[in-house]
């Protein structure tokens, strides 16, 4: 029985078409989409869709996470604990396409009022055209004015909704105050500044404007909600406008934050903090991430080395949600496997599992990411120096990089001098993705070291997330989540943009030395890479992000090629790229491509599309000087090739991996159910396999299928032909 702990629902609309494969090791399914209208925005945790990676792909409407029924019962057997079955549902959607609708009714109207008038005036019966016409187009604006109010409207009552149900479930689940429930209640928490005025200081004054105007809005993890420097440090905000319109940070007098800062938890009496916590932050449905991570990156590349002394650092795997019994107990079997050789350096020889809640806080990708980083520092503070964040496709690529963890961490204060954030910026070698280069992209990925337990930074967390309020769908329940520009969705992007923003400069200047870039990891976002010649241009670089490396080769070689020629991702092309994608994928995953037959078939049909001839395509012409394929008995050198004609793309499908590791290539032409998993009947003679109509041919078709085929060059080159039905 295969096992695999979640099997994963996603409902995605809007896509040009809807592929299902197997994993590599054929235990599981994957799904993706290549779409021509999404991916007009990146973002770097979790949230956006990408055609190859099923783990991140960001659903619209619902997301249905639910145990495979197997699964459960295999875990429940082996391991005694329960599964876990949630729905998240979030996000509004409809009115916009309703209102897409009404306008196109409206157009539509307003033509064919105006064909007829026009039919009219030409035939003498309408003096009043112009008039009418008018009449008529200032009609169309003033509705689609009152119907983009309404939309507005609509949308931040529903934003409201979910912040008053969010700030619910949090009362309910015990995690301090951020926020009023009552839809009449007021701010509060808010520094009283008299030089706060919308001349003194017009930024400031904006966001304290917001923020008293949207008093349900959940304010940021970092800060407080309580008066600030009415008790601790100014005795009565009355009797204080002097003091605070002298406010100085650090000897500079500089406008205070909105909201104070939260004061960090300290250690118990008598107890030390570790340096560092190594944190594994993940979701349910991406356990076979982390065991992969485990079995394939930490086997290979292990913490520690045999006879290593411990060192003061403790492993962390991190959940939004609780994990069952049974979870938890499969990957502390996986990762006991290692061997005390490889993992005994550790502080502790049982990693902590750590969890926020057993509530669904029905919060989105991007929320939900948020969420967990800000809760963190007051999850690991009393306990932890440092910690370093390393998402599931964050990997060593160096033997023993523990004690190299917590070397880095050193450099990590709360002083003057000290930093509060150690990360790599993007160094993905294509800069126009993503538009790096043009929008001056140096932020830190969030895969990083952070202090703990340090004000200032509290402070400087608490003023991005004041800064970026939490508003539209996907971030409405989150402060800090996202800056709301496009390739900047992530609370690593808030963090990095907050301090280049000129209405932050006074403040900014001043804790700017306090980030670090450092080669210690690698942030390439989807790039793919050599592990051994990364070290050797960097030898200090002991981790590398990337998620390249769950992708199947045939995604990675289709994004190296239409990178190279097209100069786009695979989902961001026009509409006349999306059947030259789909194809170059499929017989990249059969394998009847290898990288240098896609690049080929990319190359002609950009010719043949009339759009120009690339200068990169020169490299991959055949010794004819053109991109013709090479003749059928030269193709697939070595490896059986096999045909078959199913009723569905299922079968062949689960079949693919294992035909292709056993140094086979299957070819199937599907007539039905078959867009799902890319196998659509593509060259097929004769027969049009329509709907199984003609798995009863006759007589004449198979006279004409036998001639048709009779001397055929790729019927030759077949070595057998594979049928699952009867």
């Amino acid at each position: 029985m295969s096992r695999r702990p979640l099997a994963i629902k996603r409902e995605i609309p809007s896509s040009e078409s809807l592929l299902r494969e197997s994993s590599k090791d054929g235990s599981f399914t994957k799904s993706w989409s290549i779409s021509k209208y999404r991916r007009k925005q990146y973002s770097s945790h979790r949230t956006d869709v990408y055609a190859f990676d099923p783990s991140i792909i960001r659903p619209s409407i619902t997301v249905s996470t639910r145990d495979n029924d197997h699964a459960n019962e295999d875990f429940d057997a082996k391991w005694g604990g329960k599964g876990v079955t949630r729905e998240i549902s979030f996000g509004h959607v409809g009115i916009k396409e309703k209102a897409s609708g009404f306008f196109e009714s409206v157009k539509n109207t307003v033509l064919a009022t105006y064909v007829s008038i026009t039919q009219k005036k030409k035939s003498g019966n309408n003096r009043n055209f112009r008039a009418k016409l008018m009449i008529i187009v200032v009609c169309v604006v003033f509705i689609r004015s009152i119907v983009l109010k309404i939309i507005v409207i609509q949308q931040r009552q529903d934003e409201n909704k979910r912040q008053l149900m969010f700030l619910e479930r949090l009362s309910k689940i015990g995690i301090r105050k951020i926020g009023s429930l009552g839809s009449k209640s007021k701010r509060t928490g808010i520094v009283d500044w008299p030089r706060g005025s919308k001349e003194s200081d017009p930024a400031r004054a904006r966001q304290v404007d917001w923020w008293k105007q949207n008093p349900i809005a959940p304010i940021g993890f970092s800060c407080d909600v309580t008066p600030s420097y009415s008790s601790d440090k100014i005795p009565s905000i009355k009797a204080s406008y002097k003091a605070l319109e002298g406010y100085k940070y650090r000897g500079y007098e500089i406008p205070p934050p909105v909201f104070k800062g939260r004061t960090p938890v300290p250690p118990g009496p008598g107890e030390e903090r570790l340096q560092v916590a190594v944190v594994i932050p993940f979701v349910h449905f991406q356990i076979y991430k982390v065991t992969s991570v485990i079995t394939q990156f930490w086997s290979k590349n292990p913490p520690c080395l045999p006879g290593s002394e411990k060192v003061s650092a403790g492993l962390i795997f991190y959940t939004e949600n609780s994990l069952s019994k049974g979870y938890k107990n499969y990957i502390l079997e996986i990762y006991q496997r290692l061997g005390k050789d490889k993992i005994g350096c550790f502080f502790t020889d049982i990693p902590q599992f750590l969890s926020l809640t057993d509530e669904d806080l029905q919060m989105s990708h991007l929320e939900g990411a948020a969420f967990d980083f800000y809760m963190l520092f007051e999850l690991l503070e009393s306990k932890y120096e440092t910690f370093m964040l390393v998402e599931p496709d964050n990997v060593p690529i160096q033997k023993n990089f523990l004690p190299a963890i917590v070397a880095e961490s050193r450099s990590m204060r709360c002083d003057s001098d000290g930093l509060w954030q150690i990360g790599s910026l993007p160094l993905a070698k294509d800069v126009k993705y993503g538009l790096l280069k043009s929008r001056l992209d140096y932020h830190i990925n969030g895969n990083s070291f952070y202090i703990l337990g340090c004000p200032d930074f509290e402070e400087y967390k608490c003023r991005v997330q004041t800064y970026y309020q939490p508003k539209k769908k996907d971030c409405a329940l989150m402060a800090g989540c996202t800056t709301h520009n496009g390739f900047e969705e992530g609370y690593d992007h808030a963090l990095y943009r907050y301090r280049v923003q000129t209405d932050n400069y006074e403040y900014s200047r001043l804790v700017m030395h306090h980030f670090h870039y450092s080669t210690f990891m690698h942030n390439l976002g989807e790039a793919v890479y050599d592990p051994v010649e990364v070290v050797e241009n960097f030898s200090s670089t002991y981790f590398v992000h990337s998620k390249s490396i769950y992708l199947t080769d045939a995604a990675n070689i289709l994004k190296e090629v239409t990178t190279g020629i097209l100069k786009v991702e695979p989902c961001e092309h026009e509409n006349w790229i999306v059947p030259i994608v789909l194809k170059a994928y499929r017989y990249l995953r059969t394998g009847e491509y290898t990288k240098i037959d896609a690049a080929r078939y990319i190359c002609q049909e950009t010719l043949r599309s009339g759009k120009g001839e690339n200068s990169v395509c020169n490299m991959y012409r055949n010794e004819a000087g053109n991109f013709a394929e090479d003749d059928w008995k030269d193709r697939m050198e070595g490896k059986t090739y096999i045909w078959t004609m199913d009723f569905h793309g299922g079968p062949s499908n689960c079949d693919i991996p294992i035909i292709r590791e056993a140094g086979g290539v299957l070819h199937a032409e599907i007539g039905r159910i078959c867009e799902f998993y890319g196998l659509c009947r593509d060259r097929l003679k004769v027969m049009r396999q329509n709907n199984w109509k003609e798995f009863d041919p006759t007589e004449q078709q198979i006279v004409d299928f036998k001639a048709a085929y009779k001397d055929d060059p790729e019927f030759k080159r077949v070595d057998a032909f594979l049928c699952h039905h009867p």
